[in-house]
């Protein structure tokens, strides 16, 4: 059985609580052992620890990566707050790879309401190769509120 990952991405349309309010923003995942500021995982797999963990196991971009370990249960990465109100959202750029056994679907969600309901941003991707492969997504006018 494969599960579906998740990455959500939270917007703001008005000035909140957002952590992010200037681009472009990257994230490489690079600076610590554990994720950055702003970050979070589920815990389905274990109540005391993240699904999501950084990991120097062949990273895109020395000297980590963000991994999830298990494609039989759903697991969410979700990033910090974005505020685009003063901002045109443009694209979503990554890089993604897969294990020969961690190969499940991976959904892009957002959510512009502080995470009560979530609007997939794409289809489910799926990628078979272990090479790092790039993905972009546009991003729709509605997460700036307009």
């Amino acid at each position: 059985m494969l599960a579906v990952k998740v990455l959500v991405l939270f917007f703001i349309p008005f000035l909140l609580v957002a952590q992010i309010q200037q681009f472009p923003f990257t994230e490489n995942f690079d600076a610590d052992t554990s994720l950055p500021a702003g970050w979070s995982s589920s815990r389905n797999r274990d109540t005391s620890k993240n699904d999501f963990t950084i990991t120097s196991s062949s990273p895109n971009s020395t000297p980590h990566s963000v991994i999830s370990t298990n494609a039989t249960i759903s697991q969410s990465l979700y990033s910090p707050f974005f505020d685009f109100s003063n901002e045109q959202p443009e694209t979503l750029s990554f890089f993604e790879r897969r294990s020969s056994s961690h190969n499940s679907g991976l959904l892009i969600d957002v959510s512009i309401d502080s995470g009560l309901t979530f609007t997939p941003l794409s289809d489910t991707l799926k990628n078979v190769s272990t090479s790092y492969i790039p993905r972009t997504i546009g991003l729709p006018d509605s997460l700036a509120g307009k």
